[in-house]
Parts: C-alpha cells; structure tokens; sequence
C-alpha cells in the first residue's frame, strides 16, 4: 500500500483541540486517528488500521487501534488525553489487549505536548503498517529562532527488521518515552522531533521503544538504544555556507539519501520505516528567520516533510530528518 499523507488543512480535516477544565481536558486526538488511521477524508482511504476498543469509563477517551504488520502480530496502540493538561497526549503500544484498561507486553509511554499556544497544526503520515505523527502550534511556525517551537512527532509500527525473523519487529519512537503505563505517566518533552539527539551513543540506556528484544522476557527495564543514519552527526563544521536557506536551493541539489535506524543493545539493527537523512542539509530557517521545517518538499520525486530533531535556537542548524510522504516505505 502506497504511503498516504494528511494534513490539517486540508478539507474536513479534523481540528487539534481540547476542552474542558482542569483536571478534566479532552483532546480530540482520537477524531484525528480515527479520521486518518481507520475512515480517511477528503477523498483518501485511511491507512488500514482497525478500532478495536474505545473506553467505557467516565471520563476516560482511551481508544485502542491496530495495524496490520508485516510480522506475525500486530501491534496494539492505546492513545488517550491526559485529564490534567490540556495540551498533552499520551500513546503507547502493547502486545496483547483484552480492553482499553486491560493490556499486557507494553512499552513505555509517549507522554507528548506542543508547549506553545495557539491552534494546533498537525499532519499523520503512513500506511497500513507504520503511522508518523507530526503537531506543532501554528504560533510556533512565525516565531524565528527559538529552542522550544519544534514540532513534536512520534513514529508508531513496523521497522524493517532488515531480514531477522522476528513476530514483534515494531515500537514506538518520540521525545519522550516514559516507563510505566497510561495510569501512571504525565506531563513529558515537547522539544526535539522524534528525539533522535537524546540517544547519541550505543551505551545510552532508553525507555522502551519496543515490547521485547529478541529473546528477551519482557520487563519494563530500559533498554540500550541509539539512532544513527549516515553524515547526520557531522554537523559541528557546518556555515552557512555549506547549508541551503531555501527549498528552492535545497530540491536540485541533494545527492545522498541515507535512512534512519534504531539500533538495540548494540545487536539489533532497524530500519526506520520513511524517515531519511538527505544531504546536503536544509537549513531550519530562512534568512528572513521563517521556519523551513513542515513545508512539503521534493527530492528527485519523491515528496518529504523536514523537520528539525534537536532543541537549539542556533540559526546554522541543518535539519536532519526527513519524512518521505508519497510512493512507498
């Protein structure tokens, strides 16, 4: 199935807000799965995940949805507001699951918010295995250089287990991954997309961004992990000669197209379904201090979104990821 990209602009697209007081926010996050996972809109399917299970308790807006992985199992995604923070998402996968409140084989939470105000924008992008997705405050996108306005994305589902035979080769990836279960986990980072920068050394001992290694029993224990694609760490030397301002200089001009992997334990190698490196690199912002990051792009055809992964309001920052938005994964 081909990839499928959804924006919040487009027509009927469902709007990132919450309600309620505090103690009692709801956020309409699972409108927005519901609309661009399972249903589609505005002419496009959804990916091809299923809603098995929305909660029966009062106040409570946990729903569950699977997808269809390539491996053995499919993976559970429980998504939920987070009652104290209006802002504040929490996801997290799991392996088995009876009912929104009964679940077993879990990883840690992704426990996100965008901190800045002002309407939410966001985008989902994927397919029947992999879902990416992206939400920053439209304030964010005109404010200059500032280390707090990066976009928040979390990526959920298969990896290419680069041919390991392997029945859970997924999990979850985002700035924030939190032990515990949805009961427990509260307000997380909102700085950095995807976090990628938080896990720099193959020592670095994470949450848990899959259910279980391979062959290893499950236990909520934190796990050695790091990510890594080619020439996206050799960024200390860069001017701003050597990075392009525009899109317009940026689409003609790269030649190297390296993925991004999750390595565990120092043993287990993934590939990160759409996520790139293309160099050379796309500065975050403009010389008139306007935002590149989120704003659609094309490389030799294919479609992408960039985005920064690290917090700094360093104005020479070349942005490293870049999500693919149209053909295949």
């Amino acid at each position: 199935m081909a990839v499928i990209y959804y924006d919040s602009l487009e027509d009927g697209a469902p709007q990132m807000t919450s309600s309620g007081t505090s103690g009692n926010y709801t956020m309409k996050i699972n409108e927005i799965l519901e609309a661009t996972l399972v249903n589609g809109f505005n002419g496009k399917p959804g990916l091809g995940w299923t809603k098995e299970f929305v909660s029966e308790l009062e106040g409570s807006d946990r729903t569950v949805y699977k997808n269809k992985s390539a491996y053995d199992d499919d993976l559970f995604l429980l998504v939920q507001s987070d009652a104290a923070y209006a802002s504040q998402i929490k996801l997290q996968i799991a392996e088995s699951c009876a009912s929104p409140e009964q679940y077993s084989g879990y990883s840690s939470v992704a426990a996100i918010r965008q901190q800045t105000a002002g309407n939410q924008r966001w985008h989902v992008i994927g397919d029947e295995r992999t879902m990416i997705l992206i939400f920053y405050s439209e304030t964010s996108a005109n404010q200059g250089r500032s280390s707090s306005h990066n976009p928040v994305a979390v990526y959920v589902g298969d990896f290419d287990t680069q041919g390991s035979p392997y029945s859970k080769g997924w999990g979850i990836v985002c700035p924030s991954l939190q032990s515990g279960n949805l009961d427990g986990v509260h307000v997380g980072d909102s700085v950095g997309s995807l976090g990628f920068d938080k896990n720099t050394k193959p020592s670095t001992a994470v949450s848990r961004p899959v259910t279980q290694m391979p062959g290893i029993p499950w236990s909520l224990d934190t796990i050695p992990c790091y990510f890594d694609a080619f020439f996206a760490r050799v960024t200390e030397s860069f001017t701003g000669t050597n990075l392009a301002l525009t899109h317009a200089d940026f689409e003609p001009n790269v030649q190297l197209k390296s993925p991004w992997h999750i390595i565990l334990d120092k043993k287990y190698i993934y590939r990160m379904r759409g996520i790139f490196c293309l160099y050379p690199f796309l500065c975050h912002i403009n010389s008139g201090y306007n935002r590149n990051w989120a704003i659609k792009t094309t490389v030799h055809g294919q479609g992408y979104l960039p985005l920064d992964f690290k917090s700094t309001s360093s104005y020479w920052v070349p942005m490293l990821t870049y999500i693919q938005t149209t053909g295949d994964w």
